[in-house]
């Protein structure tokens, strides 16, 4: 089900276990937090952040916004 990982911590091979899940919303991706199952450290978390489409209209947006308030001092 999983797939080995090498611990940032004790540098061993292991299977990483989840230490909490957060299901993405409309605008966000899933995100996933694990810790090492040999040394117990939090690794760092996987996914997460904002979906592309999004990124890409608060450009658009912002790049209109600009352009049309340039139009309009002139």
């Amino acid at each position: 089900m999983y797939q080995k990982m090498t611990c940032t911590s004790c540098y061993k091979p292991m299977l990483p276990k989840i230490l909490k899940e957060s299901s993405g919303g409309i605008f966000t991706n899933r995100s996933i937090q694990h810790y090492c199952s040999i040394c117990g450290k939090e690794q760092a978390p996987i996914g997460g952040g904002m979906r592309p489409w999004i990124k890409n209209l608060l450009i658009t947006v912002s790049l209109f916004i600009l352009v049309a308030g340039f139009l309009y001092l002139i």
